[in-house]
């Protein structure tokens, strides 16, 4: 199983046992920037991120 879905799935059995979802995101990023997935941390946002007046 690669990375992505990997995530995928570890990602939806976090949710499901009621925990945060920051806290998983942080851990996703960096597991994917040293399995390099990625080059850079970008941050894991949802859609309410780009709704007016978000900081």
């Amino acid at each position: 199983m690669g990375p992505l879905l990997g995530g995928a799935l570890a990602f939806r059995q976090w949710i499901e046992t009621g925990h945060g979802r920051v806290p998983l995101r942080g851990a996703l990023v960096r597991l994917w920037c040293e399995d390099g997935l990625l080059r850079t941390p970008l941050p894991l946002t949802g859609a309410a991120a780009f709704r007016s007046g978000t900081s």
